[in-house]
């Protein structure tokens, strides 16, 4: 037991473990950070501007979160378009450049100004996203071609910061499924059943045809209350994993499409990356990204 755990420590600090997959989780999360971005421009001034009617978050006494408020401030307020400008510059390089920490940490910098200036308004896929961005500060999916002593130290903190963006879905999973265990609607099924009938979430047409089909909706009901309790252990076991992610992509393109939660079903898509095999990285790295040194990967 004690040399499988000092492999498994020395395995941290000699190699990325998903560089592949950390790649493409990279650019998901960029690029949704940019449609996102892209899409709150028409109401920037509402969400951003120096007469925002938007509550701004106030840090005291703490001169690193006052950095990432600083639109929260009357001096800084009016510069928003320029943040949100170099936001969208800074995704696009990180398209054309290998190297990504110095850009991961001005696309963190840039999105937790607009973030906190917007909080009160904002969904949990905005919180999500704040910190899956935060995480990929601290990644570098080419940490094993640098060179000098703090290569295994990069290597270490590349391979822990992805577990923890790992067991951060999985976190939102069990809490997600912790509350609905605490209610009454999803242990007798009729959760789904209400929330398509909701005007704020639904289309009409889809509301016409739920509302005949009770059944199957207390069946789907079920079906993902059982898949959140199972996801955040059954998604490490090989042999389940790629049912798991095969549903939960079915459920958040319909809570994306049908509910018109657009932001967090795509979001939580994108995590699923995160879970991605090494293989179906590189292959799809290799088609659309047009990869052609190898990199060395440890995939348990």
């Amino acid at each position: 037991m004690r040399s499988k755990w000092i492999s498994y420590l020395f395995n941290q600090a000699h190699a990325v473990q998903h560089p592949h997959a950390l790649f493409l989780y990279r650019k998901g999360v960029y690029l949704f950070t940019f449609l996102i971005t892209l899409m709150q421009l028409p109401v920037a001034s509402f969400i951003w501007g120096k007469n925002a009617p938007i509550a701004p978050l106030i840090y005291e006494g703490n001169s690193l979160l006052q950095s990432l408020n600083l639109l929260s401030h009357p001096a800084f307020s009016t510069y928003y378009p320029g943040l949100v400008l170099l936001l969208l510059i800074a995704i696009v390089a990180s398209f054309f450049v290998s190297s990504q920490r110095l850009l991961a940490l001005l696309i963190f910098f840039c999105y937790s100004n607009l973030y906190h200036r917007s909080v009160a308004i904002q969904n949990g896929s905005a919180d999500l996203l704040h910190l899956q961005l935060f995480y990929l500060v601290l990644m570098d999916e080419n940490a094993m071609h640098k060179a000098g002593k703090l290569k295994a130290l990069s290597i270490s903190l590349t391979n822990f910061a992805f577990l923890a963006a790992q067991v951060q879905l999985c976190v939102v999973y069990f809490i997600s499924s912790y509350y609905k265990l605490q209610g009454s609607q999803w242990m007798d099924g009729s959760a789904m059943h209400y929330a398509l009938l909701n005007d704020e979430f639904t289309l009409g047409f889809v509301q016409d045809i739920v509302a005949n089909i009770e059944l199957p909706l207390r069946l789907l009901t079920w079906l993902t209350l059982l898949f959140q309790i199972l996801f955040p252990v059954c998604i490490w076991i090989k042999k389940l994993k790629p049912y798991l992610l095969t549903f939960g992509i079915a459920l958040h393109a319909l809570i994306a499409l049908v509910m018109g939660i657009v932001d967090f079903g795509l979001l939580m898509i994108v995590m699923y990356l995160l879970f991605a095999s090494e293989a179906w990285c590189l292959a799809f790295r290799n088609k659309y990204f047009r990869v052609h040194q190898k990199v060395i990967s440890i995939e348990k």
